[in-house]
């Protein structure tokens, strides 16, 4: 495979230079090139602007323009362009000066022969070109590193901050300006993953996984760290740690209240075998109503638990509905329950529109109904009132009742399963856990405002869209 031929223009004001200069490339087996002399810095100029160079030889002593400015022109005209200045030995400052103006190298013209301006000629053409690719390298990562949603921030040895992204920024509440320069404020250990505090969009708390890893920073070491806002991976892991503590109280409750009906079953089939035993028909007869009910009940345990952990699916697809249509439907579904209690309804005239599966929540408000109707104690005139409130922005439905209230102390016991207030109600105690629990699977929730014997208010929010009758 050949040599790749170099462009190579020489910028000198003295002939003899320039022939020794020719000399010295020619006498190099293999070295390919395209030799182009001019004797003056315009002439360079005009030759860059017209042609294309691999390479500049610059003679600082030609006279008629200053070579700092030339210098300057060519490094901000034709940044990737390589350089190599001659002077002579009296003048090697100069060649200095020129290569901290960005200039590849310098060759002294006395001192210099042919494998020697040959080398630098390589070396400088491959330097500009490393140099090139590692800038568009650098402005590869800038470029990655400005645009990740990940935090990313450089911290020197003494715990300075060096460098920051505008993720980083925002996750501190801060200006990149005001980090660059302070303390980082953490510790910092290499391969180490840390839980720190941030801010998120909207200036809600969050959390970040910080990460560490030492790296190299302008020449000295520092450590490179990245922070990832993991606060939705931190709310699920939350998320599902309460729904096993639940899974834990709804297994143990279950258990718990199966075993009851099922001992009781258990104590009378013992008592019939007796019964028959004694030849006692009627007392035989009057256990095994007992068995009975204590079935039914474990029956109505069993269908209430199938219910519960069906919730998590909803029945039909949410969609857009009146609540007053859903108020109409439960009401129907109770008209028997309101006829025979006595019970006055009051209906709100108007209700927002709502995004809900309708039969589940029309389940909900039969079941809110029946207890008001079941719980309405020795009042003359029981009331129940189907109404909503805004409140700082949410919708709040609920179903008011004038009837024996709830003590306080029961307010969050009355959602758990089986648990009833008044064991004389009748019920297995699970409908205030299902019906929350529709509620919950609706991105709602749900609770209860009452003092003991001062009426009941149960209260909950639902996804709404606009108002509507």
């Amino acid at each position: 495979m050949s040599e790749k031929t170099f462009n190579i223009l020489l910028i000198v004001d003295n002939p003899g230079d320039a022939r020794l200069i020719q000399e010295m490339l020619s006498g190099i087996t293999g070295f390919q090139y395209n030799l182009e002399w001019v004797d003056s810095i315009a002439k360079g100029l005009k030759h860059l602007s017209e042609a294309h160079s691999d390479v500049v030889l610059l003679d600082l002593s030609v006279p008629d323009r200053d070579w700092h400015a030339t210098l300057t022109h060519l490094r901000d005209r034709m940044p990737t362009l390589p350089i190599v200045v001659l002077t002579g030995a009296r003048d090697e400052s100069l060649g200095v000066q020129a290569v901290q103006m960005d200039a590849q190298d310098y060759l002294l013209k006395d001192k210099m022969d042919s494998h020697l301006l040959v080398r630098v000629i390589r070396h400088a053409i491959e330097q500009k070109r490393m140099g090139e690719e590692l800038k568009k390298s650098r402005a590869s990562f800038y470029s990655i590193v400005e645009r990740s949603v990940d935090g990313v921030i450089v911290v020197d040895r003494e715990g300075m901050v060096r460098f920051t992204n505008p993720a980083l920024a925002a996750m501190f509440g801060r200006t990149r300006e005001g980090l660059n320069g302070e303390l980082f404020g953490f510790p910092v250990m290499s391969g180490e993953s840390t839980e720190i505090d941030i801010i998120r969009r909207g200036g809600k708390a969050g959390v970040g996984e910080m990460y560490v890893v030492e790296t190299e920073w302008e020449g000295e070491r520092a450590y490179l760290i990245t922070i990832r806002d993991i606060s939705e991976h931190k709310q699920m892991e939350q998320e599902l740690e309460a729904k096993n503590r639940e899974m834990e109280r709804f297994t143990y409750t279950v258990s718990h209240d199966l075993r009851s009906p099922l001992d009781t079953i258990r104590g009378f089939v013992d008592l019939v075998q007796e019964d028959l035993k004694q030849n006692a028909l009627e007392e035989a007869a009057n256990d095994l109503q007992d068995i009975d009910k204590a079935a039914t009940k474990m029956e109505k345990l069993l269908s209430d638990t199938l219910q519960l952990s069906r919730i998590g699916r909803i029945a039909n697809p949410p969609e857009d509905v009146p609540f007053g249509e859903i108020v109409k439907d439960a009401l129907e579904q109770t008209a028997e329950q309101i006829k025979s209690s006595g019970v006055e309804i009051s209906v709100a005239e108007d209700f927002p529109v709502v995004h809900v599966d309708q039969m589940r929540i029309a389940e909900v408000l039969v079941n809110l109904i029946g207890n008001s109707i079941k719980y309405a104690g020795e009042q003359p005139t029981p009331k129940v009132e189907i109404r909503y409130r805004v409140d700082r922005e949410e919708t709040v439905f609920f179903v008011k009742d004038n009837g024996i209230g709830i003590d306080k102390s029961e307010h969050e016991k009355v959602f758990e399963l089986f648990y009833q207030v008044d064991q004389s109600g009748g019920g297995s105690g699970a409908g205030l856990a299902i019906v929350k629990r529709i509620i919950e699977v609706h991105n709602g929730r749900m609770w209860v405002e009452s003092e003991k014997g001062k009426g009941c208010t149960v209260c909950f929010i639902l996804p709404t869209t606009t108002r509507g009758k």
